[in-house]
């Protein structure tokens, strides 16, 4: 895949993904006490939303994105991008977990809505430190690169 395209497509998932995310929170934040069939219903489409986005997201890095070119340039940092790698497992499998019990939830109670609430919260928030993470090594990489050339 042309670079550009890489670049822009990654662009389009990250932005995505953050603003799902924020949605999703938002909607955790403002959790009425009525209606919660309709609350609930749109948490699952925010979050099946969010599980497509974040798919594609590391499905880009790994095939086409910053993980072959980090290492190819850093061999040094494999290990680095390996664990990356294996964070995306991490990060898929909880939340096919979350969809999974999104799916089979009756009628939402209390108890159900605050346990899976909290399960979306650590999953975003280990997200977030994940890209982070992301950002760093790739900003690692390339400051190794522009300090060699000079």
């Amino acid at each position: 895949m042309d670079y550009d395209v890489i670049i822009k497509k990654t662009g389009e998932e990250y932005k995505a993904i953050n603003e799902l995310m924020d949605n999703l929170r938002d909607k955790m934040e403002h959790r009425p006490q009525s209606q919660l069939e309709a609350w609930t219903s749109e948490m699952k489409a925010l979050f099946s939303q969010l599980l497509i986005h974040v798919k594609g997201f590391f499905e880009i890095e790994e095939q086409d994105g910053f993980m072959t070119t980090v290492i190819q340039e850093r061999p040094t940092l494999a290990p680095a991008v390996e664990t990356l790698r294996q964070e995306h497992q991490t990060v898929l499998s909880a939340m096919e977990r979350i969809q999974q019990q999104c799916r089979q939830a009756g009628s939402p109670d209390c108890q159900a809505i605050d346990s899976l609430c909290k399960q979306l919260g650590d999953v975003i928030q280990y997200l977030k430190t994940h890209v982070r993470k992301e950002n760093q090594l790739i900003q690692g990489a390339l400051a190794s690169d522009i300090g060699a050339q000079d």
